[in-house]
């Protein structure tokens, strides 16, 4: 198993990377034999530790995990409990699936990073010496993968990534569809392919 842990702000001391290395291996062991990449991430910013914890457990699945606390320490077990619960989680769905075939992805994207004032600046037509809108507004490109997943288990993914929104192709008609959490709690799911079958009122 692949272990990087990486400080942002905060000096990783060896007594405190023998601590994270430790802990991680060991609850990995309990879920898993296959070696896979973990990543984690201590950021410090004014009086505030974030722990980011990140696991790539299989092909288009990554766990992630994420808590705040005022010590190093007790940041990075707060998030190493929140990932214990989401591997156990994860390793009972594929003992009820007994294949990882539902997380196999078949599409790529890319996945762009907009500038935070994106849709507030004046447009190029209102002033021809700003640059384009593409050229101000990307800061980054990813490539993702969308997985062909039941929604059900795009729920699932979503809440084992830690992401608030989550684009798939539907495995029951192919179609992409999207799952999001609302602001009241509840899961958010869209489905354009589920027009077809909407009937017209009035």
């Amino acid at each position: 198993m692949k272990i990087m842990v990486t400080g942002k702000g905060i000096d990783i001391g060896d007594a405190f990377r023998s601590y994270i290395t430790d802990h991680l291996s060991e609850m990995v062991a309990k879920y898993f034999t296959e070696p896979f990449d973990i990543t984690i991430t201590i950021t410090k910013e004014g009086h505030i530790i974030s722990s980011d914890i990140a696991a790539h457990v299989g092909r288009g699945i990554k766990l992630r995990s994420h808590e705040d606390n005022m010590d190093p320490y007790t940041s990075f077990d707060l998030a190493l409990h929140k990932m214990d619960k989401r591997l156990r989680r994860y390793k009972n769905r594929l003992k009820e699936h007994h294949t990882k075939h539902d997380f196999q992805s078949e599409m790529k994207a890319l996945n762009y990073i907009l500038a935070h004032d994106f849709g507030t600046r004046e447009s190029q037509e209102d002033d021809p010496s700003l640059p384009t809108e593409k050229q101000s507004a990307v800061i980054a490109e990813i490539t993702e993968d969308i997985p062909t997943l039941s929604v059900s288990d795009a729920v699932m993914h979503m809440d084992l990534s830690d992401l608030p929104v989550l684009v798939f192709r539907n495995s029951a008609h192919g179609a992409l569809n999207v799952v999001h959490r609302r602001h009241d709690g509840n899961i958010g799911w869209i489905d354009p392919e589920g027009v077809k079958g909407v009937r017209k009122i009035g």
